[in-house]
């Protein structure tokens, strides 16, 4: 195992919920981290997705960004 850092994943894995997935323990980016990673990009069809997950967050009561 390589032990450079690859400063692109770093933030992710800050932004992630651990969940256990078929016996085995998984990391998935959160609704948040999505949102910064989305507005980090800037594309038109990422923007578009910001609704979306603004609205998860609400259905799950997640606060407000």
């Amino acid at each position: 195992r390589s032990s450079v850092v690859d400063t692109r994943i770093t933030p992710a894995r800050s932004s992630s919920e651990n969940l256990e997935l078929f016996g085995c323990s998984i990391a998935i980016l959160s609704l948040e981290g999505l949102a910064r990673s989305k507005r980090a990009a800037g594309r038109a069809k990422d923007l578009l997705d910001l609704a979306t997950i603004a609205a998860l967050q609400a259905e799950r009561g997640d606060p407000s960004p």
